[in-house]
């Protein structure tokens, strides 16, 4: 069996490369590529990389239909870059109040999709869930906080 490379995206967050096209993207695949990493030339830094979501793995995650289907290579495609491997992302998730549930008579509500993309979309582990609580229903038709 051939071996075959993850295709995903960067963003340049610092040095030279930042600078020169504010928000500048690139797609790549090398070796290590499907794990947490970022890259460093130079000045230039980018942030961690970003992996399309399978369809599959969408709709298991979150019940929606979305995604998309993930691209592989036979080779090393892209700029080739120095690689740093890093920790997976934290994901530190506050409900403030009771999330909109007693809004929604107790559905899941939105805010699911969000921490799905990025969990799944930057292969990211959730370090903590903390409840807030917040303003009654009451108090945030009157105004009040």
């Amino acid at each position: 069996m051939s071996k075959k490379f993850e295709v995903h995206e960067h963003y340049w967050i610092t040095g030279r490369q930042a600078r020169m096209a504010a928000g500048y993207k690139f797609y790549h695949s090398h070796e290590g590529g499907d794990g947490p990493h970022e890259h460093v030339e130079g000045d230039s830094r980018t942030g961690p990389a970003s992996y399309t979501i399978d369809k599959r793995d969408w709709l298991r995650a979150t019940g929606s239909v979305g995604g998309s289907e993930k691209k592989f290579s036979a080779k090393p495609t892209g700029p080739q870059l120095p690689f740093v491997k890093t920790e997976p992302t934290k994901v530190r998730i506050v409900v403030v109040g009771d999330g909109g549930a007693s809004v929604a008579r107790d559905c899941s509500g939105p805010g699911v999709l969000p921490v799905a993309r990025i969990v799944l979309g930057f292969r990211a582990k959730i370090e903590s869930v903390e409840h807030v609580p917040g303003p009654g229903l009451k108090q945030v038709k009157k105004g009040g906080r």
